[in-house]
């Protein structure tokens, strides 16, 4: 039993080792780095190749071969691991983020759980912490000012690309995404630091900024929901087009058209949009979703109308008065075709009614 768990070990050493040929370590020293991990790798192989030209039965207790070769393969092994702990430490020092400290462990995977390296590690252990504790801090300043700049302005920062509402979500969503990437990766570490108080006030400040994030999700989705039947209903009853009337004293020229589909509509489509998108588990009302059905249909008819707009208002602008007085009777006429889109139709109205 002695000889199959010292083959065992052997086999798991071997298997540790021969992973280093695919490591390759970032940052300033990086490929300096990257060199001596290199070394070591090919130095391990010339020791494990001795093996495969021995001619004696490894599982056969009687022969003592394999432990001499066994014994000088640990004692190598053991240089090795010295070297491979100088490596890591100093690519620990190099990084400035807790993000690329767990990509270097994650790298080395059980390689940092032999003595030596782990040895060399015990010792930064408590920067990681210090670090990880500096970065819930962070997350707490971000959030207090993103508080700050809606109670002061009203408006909170977003991505510019991102309507208001699915914005404040995504900047959360990616403020707990960022934290909880660390706190699990620390976690994963399963390490006896793990366990001691600086580890739990991490855990504890975790906690607090999730609950704070999570608060901050649903109270912002729940106001959005709120207002948004009201604002439908007025922006839904508008008409289709309004007129900018001219102002007193000016000719007939003057009284240009524009499409009257309102912003909270838009706001209210590209909201929903983004959430079906961004956060598919999120539902939203049932009126936001019948509206989202017909976005399509409002889509051609803005574009319809926008065409139209344009093509008249042009012909408003830009004839000269002589030119648009052989032109009158005919421009009459259009406005008492447009007279329905000003006043009577509106954008609940059924799709032949405003085709007329």
């Amino acid at each position: 039993m002695d000889r199959l768990n010292i083959i065992k070990e052997f086999f798991k050493t071997a298997q540790q080792f021969l992973k280093l040929e695919k490591v390759e370590i970032g940052g300033i020293r990086g490929k300096a780095l990257s060199s001596r991990i290199n070394n070591v790798h090919e130095e391990f192989k010339d020791l494990y190749g001795v093996f495969s030209n021995r001619t004696y039965d490894s599982l056969d207790p009687t022969d003592d071969s394999f432990i001499g070769d066994y014994e000088h393969f640990k004692t190598r092994t053991f240089e090795l691991d010295r070297k491979l702990g100088a490596v890591l430490g100093r690519a620990f020092d190099d990084c400035l983020v807790t993000e690329s400290i767990f990509k270097l462990l994650q790298i080395f995977g059980s390689l940092i759980q032999r003595n030596l390296i782990a040895l060399e590690l015990s010792g930064r252990m408590p920067m990681l912490v210090t670090m990880l504790n500096q970065e819930m801090d962070e997350s707490k300043v971000i959030y207090t000012k993103q508080m700050a700049r809606i109670n002061s302005k009203g408006k909170a920062v977003v991505d510019r690309n991102m309507p208001s509402m699915a914005g404040q979500l995504k900047w959360a969503q990616e403020l707990k995404t960022k934290m909880s990437f660390s706190v699990k990766a620390f976690k994963d570490l399963n390490h006896p630091i793990c366990y001691r108080d600086g580890a739990k006030l991490v855990f504890k400040k975790y906690k607090e900024m999730m609950t704070l994030l999570t608060g901050y999700e649903d109270d912002i989705f729940l106001r959005w929901n709120g207002g948004i039947s009201k604002k439908m209903t007025q922006n839904l009853s508008r008409s289709l087009v309004t007129r900018d009337e001219g102002k007193e004293g000016e000719d007939e020229l003057d009284g240009t058209l524009r499409v009257n589909f309102g912003k909270d509509l838009m706001s209210v489509l590209r909201e929903v949009q983004y959430l079906r998108k961004e956060f598919p588990s999120r539902e939203f009302p049932p009126v936001a979703a019948a509206l989202f059905r017909r976005e399509d249909a409002f889509r051609n008819y803005v574009n319809s109308l926008d065409q139209t707009v344009h093509h008249y208002n042009r012909l408003k602008t830009c004839t000269k008065p002589v030119e648009y007085r052989l032109i009158a009777a005919e421009v009459a006429e259009i406005d008492a075709m447009l007279e329905r889109a000003e006043h009577a139709l509106n954008w609940n109205s059924e799709g032949e009614e405003r085709k007329r």
